[in-house]
């Protein structure tokens, strides 16, 4: 049976310093560092051996690497304001001027795939005499009956020498993302049963009994009017209403659009901190 497999392999960033040969790379790589941004933030907590993908807190906000050779080992030490925060050690595996770090092997089994990643960072300095790091991963495994490999390696992370005082790179702040929201309707054909419906749920009568009894489509009275969740894009008549809704209230004006009239209520939004509108 043939075997799949794939390679991908990204190249050297046009704005880094040049990489410059250093055969005694092992012994000069010690020093201290600050990440050249915030990528290289994320990368600095994967070195000193923070969870792959979601490090703590405190390791991804680390502002200094500190990486030292012992003993035939690298330590490499990620510290925010003084205090280390994560820590881990590698044997020394020196090549010229490329050291690398060994971060071994995972089991991947997902989505109808099974098999292994290995991943290994490797450390060379640039002229400027930063450290550039580039993650190199392979696997082997199958998807069902249908063995498959691949390999991929990236320039992942920069870091500068260390300087007190010098600006940290941030999060880049993101938008924040636009709002789902989970809707219930009663639809009818006129507008004198949609008017008649809102009085009887003005008198009291509830939503759900209404929606199973004098829905148009029977699938709805089934569903006793939930419609799940949706974009505020899907129907765009129903979007001024829905966004103008607290959760558990029903619009008092029915909507018409070309399937009918439709009393619409708001169930729940998501996900927190989203905006309800979209810009223009």
């Amino acid at each position: 049976m043939a075997l799949a497999g794939c390679a991908s392999h990204g190249s050297y960033p046009t704005d880094w310093a040049p990489i410059a040969q250093d055969p005694a790379l092992c012994a000069h790589v010690a020093g201290d560092y600050t990440p050249f941004d915030f990528p290289s933030r994320l990368i600095m907590s994967g070195i000193a051996g923070a969870p792959d993908p979601e490090p703590p807190a405190k390791a991804v906000a680390a502002d200094r690497l500190r990486l030292r050779v012992a003993d035939g080992s690298l330590t490499a030490t990620a510290y925010l304001a003084g205090t280390i925060v994560a820590q881990r050690r590698y044997a020394i595996e020196c090549r010229g001027d490329v050291v690398t770090l060994d971060l071994g092997t995972t089991f991947h089994g997902e989505q109808g795939v099974i098999g292994i990643e290995s991943t290994k960072f490797t450390l060379q300095k640039d002229a400027a005499g930063a450290i550039v790091v580039q993650r190199q991963s392979s696997g082997v495994g199958a998807y069902g009956l249908f063995p498959i490999a691949g390999e991929t390696s990236g320039w992942v992370g920069r870091f500068l020498p260390y300087r007190a005082g010098a600006l940290i790179p941030q999060s880049p702040k993101r938008p924040p993302p636009p709002c789902e929201f989970n809707v219930s309707q009663i639809m009818v054909r006129t507008q004198q049963e949609a008017d008649a419906i809102e009085q009887a749920l003005a008198g009291g009568a509830d939503f759900e009994q209404l929606a199973a009894t004098h829905n148009r489509i029977f699938y709805m009275r089934w569903q006793k009017g939930r419609v799940g969740w949706i974009p505020s894009t899907l129907f765009p008549k129903w979007k001024p209403v829905i966004v103008s809704l607290k959760k558990g209230e029903y619009s008092r004006t029915p909507v018409k659009d070309d399937a009918g009239w439709h009393i619409l209520r708001l169930n729940a939004t998501r996900p927190e901190g989203c905006v309800a509108t979209e810009s223009p």
